[in-house]
């Protein structure tokens, strides 16, 4: 009898246990393994640093609309393609009013969140921000490319050449087409701000020289004035045949005040700004033969057949949008074509959205080669010793009647950072 109970009582163990094991496989399913190819949908996030507000806000709101347009535009058509799906990138913008002092803590915060990357519109940022960066291992990619910020190659990116390069292929462009039998020695001079943006091109003025150019002098105007007298009377005593500047928001006062005096030679307009917006402002006639340098293309200078301006419109389009053409405009969507191009390979390399770090973002930067801005600017291309993504430059000049006509298609600039390491200071 007690060993019959001893059996009795190890098979109602062994049922018990059968029963638990039953109801515990029913309670917690054994997770399915995952679907082989699946697909999905992840999100990078970027910073930015921009004047919306402040004293170069007018001038700069075109470039952001680019970079929101092609971003908004990819972001709306499900996002970008990449190896395990789609990703959407996520601009978070942050309004300095241009002023450094309130770029650092904003940029601080965004390096301490890890995002990999921090767009930027000021010179005055890029130098100030490039050695942290490089400690922070966070990309600045700028629209603004300041010499300095981009010698010795660090993690400041830019899309195209460097103002000193600009000023360097313009100063051999006079050399090359001016009639030096019939009008002598070419006097080059400069109106512009005295500031690290303003001044960025000076650092190439010993080029002159070396051409056979004569650099005459700089003249200094406020951010915003009202008036320029004083400094273009002394521009016309110094027989100035051209005159080059950095400066933005006071082009049409120049304009205005070098028509107005009877100024006989040529504005120059610097990088990052252009005839578009300034014609209207100053009056086609006080415009005439202003000559704008540009790293990016003239949307006032091409027909709605380019490339370029073929893609706007079905960005436009899609969006619902219609922006009047702008200097700054290929200017943000080239810079956004780029950066969504890294983002892209990098994912692609590392797999994982949360590994797509500041390196992940400056490796895959490195790597590209030739890439296609859609022709807003010449193709694209780094390497471990160069952060100008073009070096090329396009002249354009305004013409009787408002229009802009070409002066010079695409042409390779000589290195002004090469030739002169004081332009990295």
């Amino acid at each position: 009898m007690a060993k019959n109970r001893m059996y009795f009582l190890i098979s109602v163990a062994m049922t018990l246990s059968l029963v638990f094991a039953c109801i515990s496989c029913a309670t917690t399913p054994t997770p399915a393994p995952p679907e082989e190819g699946k697909k999905e949908t992840v999100t990078i996030t970027i910073g930015a640093l921009l004047d919306l507000s402040g004293p170069t806000a007018t001038s700069t709101l075109p470039g952001v609309d680019g970079l929101r347009d092609v971003n908004n535009y990819f972001n709306k058509k499900g996002g970008l393609d990449w190896d395990g799906g789609k990703v959407i990138v996520k601009i978070e913008e942050f309004d300095n009013r241009y002023d450094p002092s309130v770029s650092l803590p904003a940029y601080e915060r965004m390096a301490a969140r890890g995002l990999p990357v921090v767009l930027t519109h000021q010179s005055t940022d890029n130098l100030g921000l490039k050695d942290r960066a490089e400690r922070d291992k966070v990309v600045i990619f700028t629209l603004s490319p300041t010499s300095g910020a981009l010698v010795p190659p660090g993690w400041v990116f830019a899309n195209y050449l460097s103002y000193a390069d600009s000023f360097t292929g313009f100063l051999k462009w006079v050399k090359d087409t001016w009639d030096w039998e019939g009008k002598g020695t070419p006097q080059v001079a400069s109106l512009t701000w005295d500031t690290a943006y303003g001044k960025a091109h000076l650092c190439a003025e010993p080029y002159a020289e070396e051409l056979g150019i004569e650099y005459v002098g700089t003249e200094y105007s406020a951010i915003l004035p009202t008036d320029v007298t004083p400094q273009v009377e002394r521009l016309k005593e110094l027989g100035a045949d051209y005159v080059v500047t950095q400066a933005v928001t006071p082009i049409a006062i120049y304009m205005k005040d070098m028509h107005r005096l009877g100024f006989e030679g040529h504005l120059v307009i610097g990088l990052n700004t252009g005839l578009i917006e300034w014609i209207p402002a100053a009056g086609a006639d006080a415009a005439v033969g202003t000559i704008s340098l540009k790293g990016l293309i003239d949307m006032g200078s091409i027909t709605a057949d380019h490339p370029y301006m073929k893609k706007c419109k079905e960005i436009q389009d899609y969006l619902g949008i219609d922006r009047d053409i702008s200097t700054f405009y290929p200017n943000g969507t080239s810079g956004m074509v780029i950066i969504q191009d890294a983002i892209v390979r990098a994912l692609n390399k590392v797999g994982d959205p949360d590994k797509v770090t500041g390196q992940a973002i400056y490796d895959a930067l490195i790597e590209t080669k030739n890439l296609d801005t859609w022709g807003a600017t010449t193709p694209i291309s780094y390497s471990a010793t160069q952060r100008r993504g073009s070096v090329s430059l396009r002249m354009t000049e305004a013409k009787p009647g408002g229009s802009i006509g070409l002066v010079h298609d695409w042409m390779e600039v000589p290195d002004a950072l090469e030739l002169y390491p004081t332009c990295a200071e």
